[in-house]
């Protein structure tokens, strides 16, 4: 099997007084692990001798990880000092190619001319304290009750884990790791650890604060313990961190931390943090005030009158960047009072087994009324089946289970998502074909879109849920080509967007796609949120538009902007199905007993018909309408809006006729 190795010279080391190396490079990558791939990764290594005649006997030195992705420049920029050896003179790195697809199945043998590597680039520098190196699946994993219920009757039952991401075993059902991991390295030499520990600070749900251990706080720290191999052997400057698994985190509780390190040489203490930027640390205003890889979410997020949030957003991206910007839109005015719970899949990209369908249960995902997911930019490793053979993730079996409770909604993006479900005679197959209901066409749109990077969108007019912003591009180029899937909408689906050319001709692929029954709403589109970006023909924040579009749709915003979650009998109304065709049902909610009036209006303003002009108990009602006007005759198709008032409020919501 191929393993080509690039080397650079034997380097000089600039003195003692250099304690770090940073050892960057760009490497253009094309392997997207398809069917008939033949598995091409690249690596990096990096030794060091005291004896520059001696460097070539010098072990290599690694993290034990290898690189692919999608065909994309991506640039690495990695801090490898404490790889060195002390006292060293002589400094070496390499470069590697390998084929290594056949460890893990893959044998094909279509492989691209990809890794190219460029701009390889080493700088020295002093230590501004002990070196602290982790990796995300050694971090802590967003997580449900650990024992798969909810049980508000038993409060103390229902302890979330303080666990890594990472698996203790790669056979049968995910299994985490039971401590965070941390390499620690003092790395001026002579010096030695004083502190090493881990920080949290805690936004408590008070829901559970009569059964938490009360040692705990909502802030504190814990030391560092030296990590032992399976041998009994203690692992040189690795460290675990633990947290009680046990009355100290419940749903609803959300965890920020950081790692800290000092060494002392001669009397002068140096520190390291990790994140090096904590500012947000403890800051739970907002879901991007902290580093999302240093947070723990624990869900669901329930309240003492047994509500919760209707929407989950399972961030399957494995990206900070992505993270932010659904972050941000979720959060932002058109999606204003949407209360939503965050499930991070830590490294997302290795396939763990770590994703929802290993952490919750259909009981504890039973109060969402609505879901969001993304996969970001992943080509594989996204939703898993199940087989614990290969270390899968139960996620669709999951999924199946929730979405057969009935009126739930899901809105699933994803750049490969569709192609990396390919595999037929599966339950990948029976998903794209039951939930997503999309034809698949091929794993990059650009050859069938006169090769465009930047394509435009626009709604489709025969069925216009997203009217506003009607327009919007979807960025695919610089720094990286975005592969996004070609797909239709499948028998029984309907086509919600569709992409067009410069000229604006249409091309009937599918750019957002809705598959809508009697009791489930299911809208997915073949790209990230991140890369949606707005149209000089559309709105002016196209992200927000869309994601409020869906939001009214699947009736998921509550009350005015900025109020709290009403209570069961806060006044409210809502219609469903919508769109529908031939009737809809308006529901509505009265805190005490009052005349109500139900109305339509068309855009213009116009009555269309009064539905309901009578006195109403407290409680639920409801009255249908069937596309009729006053006088009887069907109106045509189009957007509507129902007026539900009482002698002191009215809510008003958009409806939408398709026939």
């Amino acid at each position: 099997h191929l393993w080509n190795v690039i080397q650079s010279p034997v380097i000089t080391w600039p003195g003692n007084e250099f304690s770090n190396l940073q050892f960057s490079y760009d490497v253009y990558q094309h392997e997207d692990l398809s069917t008939d791939s033949p598995g091409i990764f690249h690596s990096w290594s990096v030794r060091s001798a005291v004896d520059p005649a001696l460097i070539e006997y010098a072990p290599w030195q690694d993290r034990t990880f290898v690189y692919y992705d999608d065909a994309k420049y991506k640039r690495f920029d990695l801090s490898v000092g404490d790889l060195l050896v002390e006292n060293r003179t002589a400094v070496q790195v390499q470069l590697t190619c390998i084929e290594a697809g056949w460890i893990w199945g893959w044998w094909g043998n279509d492989a691209s001319p990809a890794p190219y590597f460029d701009n390889v680039r080493l700088v020295a520098s002093p230590h501004s304290g002990p070196s602290l190196i982790t990796h995300e699946r050694n971090l802590a994993q967003d997580s449900f009750p650990e024992n798969g219920q909810i049980d508000l009757g038993n409060p103390a039952s229902m302890n979330v884990r303080f666990d890594a991401a990472i698996a203790v075993n790669h056979d049968g059902p995910y299994v985490a790791g039971d401590s965070l991991v941390c390499n620690v390295q003092p790395m001026r030499p002579g010096s030695s650890l004083t502190v090493n520990r881990l920080h949290y600070s805690m936004n408590r749900n008070p829901v559970f604060d009569s059964v938490r251990d009360p040692s705990w706080g909502i802030t504190g720290s814990v030391d560092g313990v030296a990590c032992i191999n399976g041998s009994g052997i203690i692992v040189p400057d690795r460290f675990a961190y633990d947290l009680p698994d046990s009355g100290f985190l419940f749903p609803g509780d959300v965890l920020h931390y950081y790692f800290e390190a000092k060494s002392e040489l001669g009397g002068e203490v140096l520190t390291t943090i990790l994140p090096a930027d904590i500012q947000g640390f403890g800051d739970f205003g907002t879901r991007f005030a902290y580093n999302s890889s240093f947070t723990m979410n624990c869900l669901p997020g329930l309240r003492a009158t047994g509500g919760q949030p209707k929407l989950l957003f399972w961030d399957d991206a494995g990206q900070n960047s992505v993270s932010q910007i659904w972050y941000q839109a979720l959060e932002s005015d058109p999606m204003c009072n949407t209360e939503f719970d965050v499930f991070r899949t830590n490294n997302a990209s290795s396939g763990l087994g770590n994703g929802l369908g290993s952490l919750a249960t259909a009981e504890t995902m039973s109060g969402y009324e609505a879901l969001f997911y993304t996969s970001g930019i992943l080509a594989n490793n996204t939703l898993g089946d199940g087989n614990v053979s290969e270390g899968k993730s139960p996620d669709i079996p999951l999924l199946n289970q929730w979405l057969a409770l009935g009126y739930r909604c899901a809105f699933f993006s994803g750049d490969n998502l569709v192609s990396d479900l390919q595999t037929p005679g599966s339950v990948y197959e029976d998903f794209l074909a039951d939930v997503l209901k999309v034809d698949y066409v091929g794993y990059d749109i650009r050859p069938l879109i006169s090769n465009q990077t930047t394509p435009s969108v626009r709604n489709d007019p025969d069925y216009p849920l997203f009217s506003d912003p009607g327009f919007w591009i979807t960025y695919g180029g610089c720094p990286s080509v975005n592969t996004f899937d070609a797909v239709t909408a499948a028998e029984g689906a309907q086509r919600l967007a569709q992409f067009t050319d410069p000229g604006g001709l249409l091309y009937h692929y599918s750019a957002a796609t809705l598959n809508e029954d009697s009791s489930t709403r299911v809208i997915s589109i073949p790209y990230d949120l991140s890369f949606i970006f707005s149209s000089p023909q559309g709105g002016p924040n196209a992200r927000n538009e869309i994601l409020g579009a869906i939001n009214w749709y699947f009736d998921l915003v509550v009350g005015e902007c900025h109020s709290s979650v009403p209570e069961v009998f806060s006044f409210s109304a809502n219609n469903y199905p919508n769109p529908f065709n031939p009737s809809t049902r308006i529901e509505f909610v009265l805190p005490q007993a009052d005349k109500v009036s139900v109305k339509v209006f068309n855009l213009r303003g116009q009555l269309v018909q009064q539905l309901m002009n009578d006195e109403q108990p407290a409680g639920r009602g409801h009255v249908m309408w069937n596309g009729t006007n006053e006088k009887g005759h069907t109106v045509s198709s189009g957007v509507y809006f129902y007026e539900v008032r009482t002698s002191d409020e009215a809510k008003v919501g958009k409806m939408m006729l398709i026939k």
